[in-house]
């Protein structure tokens, strides 16, 4: 394939194609020919491309080649991407580097591609603001706190289908109907969307399910919460995308078969296990069923309570009065994979893919594979790399990284096993995983705050800033605690480091301590 891609951008060329032409025509060669010849080679690399394209999506899936079996490293990632970016300004989406980014994306290693998609978000980003006058106030939207989902759903709305390419201010209502004090920079809207994307997926809300193993979340097939979900289902891809314009990292597991289907990708048999085990068991039960198939007494359709009524879905047209016989057992397997997979879920996938595409285009999404989705959303598996945690980490109210409670701070994390170094970070920032670029790339910037003995949680005591500085601390009783929209540590003056690890490990492990700021 890589060998085709070369010769066939080489004869687009004009150089190329005289010397071609001219061979051509000694030899007798018509142009029609030619042009049939370039067709069959363009038809063949497209065949090519899609075959290589299947089997990295199934070993995405199965895990069947070593690793960095799919990276070439002949393929020059910034030239591909540089030029991908030119094309893409010019709006040349048929250009050499979009087919080939489109095709064979793994030639450019992951973290490559996660750089190459924010600078696309960023042209994106630019092209919006672009059209917007030079002077004017960022949208500014109220939100109840006992009604987050119900308010921004009404009030974004009214801000126009790119209204959320913009920077939004959020001002929250307390349960008193008054205004919350704060200053949004970036933090109130990251916990507007957190407290959006958990409500929305909570099974208890009706839309969403979660997987027998692992807890994933896929579109509920039996949606319960109003006649027509699908405006809330946009919604909430389009709160997801929003996370994913931020660059912000949450949370939120979401089932491989889901990942699939929002790449475009057709979920299989071997995809079942993940959404229901024991029907994948019984379905290979019937595959390799020895006896007679008819005995089963099956068909191709599936009984379903939809609502409280009984309702029969035919897996192929009139699929109620087919019975399953060993001819057609294999294509009765498949079928009601198919259904279960695809088409049950289909229209409220496709509604979420409406409003994460508004945020993030469908071209972006499709550099990665499902896995590789997953980790831009929920942030990197591997082990939290404390010295990048700690070269960006931001020190307010008197704390520097030269300060000894900081420098036991950093002491006892690094000696926590990579669970405790999991739970630290999803106190500070309310998601396990660091971002899959580093943490130069959180947002907000993870911070450390000063909190002397006596001082409340929400205000500063400007005139101790440089006091706390050289303070040696006398704290052993408080618990440490955090600001998640603000990714912030508020960490008081400890005495040794003994009370100061065992205060963190204490407040990691039961939550205790913490608070919305």
């Amino acid at each position: 394939t890589t060998t085709a891609t070369t010769a066939s951008s080489e004869t687009t060329s004009s150089s190329k194609g005289r010397i071609i032409s001219s061979n051509n025509t000694q030899r007798g060669i018509s142009s029609d020919d030619e042009d049939g010849d370039r067709a069959r080679d363009v038809a063949l690399l497209i065949s090519c491309g899609r075959l290589l394209a299947m089997i990295r999506d199934i070993d995405d899936r199965l895990l069947f080649s070593p690793k960095n079996h799919w990276f070439l490293s002949e393929a020059k990632s910034k030239e591909i991407t540089g030029l991908y970016l030119k094309e893409e300004a010019l709006k040349n989406y048929l250009g050499k580097a979009h087919a080939l980014m489109y095709y064979l994306p793994h030639l450019v290693k992951f973290l490559d591609r996660v750089r190459f998609l924010r600078k696309l978000i960023e042209l994106k980003r630019n092209e919006f603001l672009g059209g917007l006058p030079s002077y004017r106030t960022h949208p500014q939207v109220k939100i109840r706190r006992n009604a987050v989902l119900a308010d921004g759903f009404s009030e974004l709305n009214k801000l126009g289908p790119d209204g959320l390419l913009d920077d939004i201010k959020i001002v929250f209502i307390n349960e008193q109907g008054l205004f919350e004090a704060g200053i949004d920079e970036k933090g109130l809207f990251k916990e507007f969307l957190e407290d959006t994307l958990m409500g929305g997926f909570d099974p208890e809300f009706g839309l969403f399910c979660t997987t027998p193993e692992g807890n994933k979340y896929y579109p509920s097939p039996r949606y319960k919460v109003q006649e027509n979900p699908l405006p809330l289902y946009e919604y909430l891809g389009k709160m997801l995308g929003k996370m994913i314009y931020d660059g912000v990292v949450v949370d939120l597991p979401l089932a491989p078969f889901f990942c699939n289907a929002l790449l475009g990708k057709v979920n299989f048999a071997q995809d079942l296990p993940g959404l229901d085990p024991e029907l994948a068991t019984n379905l290979q039960f019937v595959k390799s069923y020895d006896g007679e198939v008819e005995d089963l007494g099956l068909c191709f359709a599936v009984d379903e309570d939809r609502f409280g009524e009984k309702m029969t879905i035919s897996l192929i047209p009139g699929g109620a009065g087919v019975d399953v016989t060993d001819d057609n057992k294999l294509l009765y397997v498949l079928a009601m994979a198919n259904y279960k997979l695809n088409t049950q879920i289909q229209k409220q996938t496709n509604a979420f893919l409406r409003g994460l595409s508004r945020m993030v285009p469908l071209s972006y999404l499709k550099l990665f594979t499902s896995s590789e989705l997953q980790r831009l959303i929920s942030g990197d598996g591997t082990s939290m790399n404390l010295d990048d945690l700690k070269k960006h980490t931001v020190y307010i109210g008197g704390y520097h990284s030269g300060h000894r409670v900081i420098k036991w701070l950093w002491d006892v994390v690094a000696s926590f096993s990579d669970e405790e170094k999991q739970k630290f970070l999803k106190f500070v920032t309310s998601c396990s995983k660091p971002p899959v670029l580093g943490f130069g790339y959180l947002q907000p910037k993870f911070t450390i705050r000063c909190m002397e003995e006596g001082a409340s949680e929400d205000s500063y005591r400007l005139g101790n800033i440089v006091m706390n500085a050289f303070a040696r601390g006398t704290d052993t009783s408080r618990l440490p605690s955090s600001s998640t929209c603000f990714n912030t540590l508020k960490l008081p003056l400890y005495k040794n480091k003994k009370s100061l690890k065992e205060k963190l490990k204490y407040a990691i492990t039961m939550g205790a301590g913490f608070e919305m700021a």
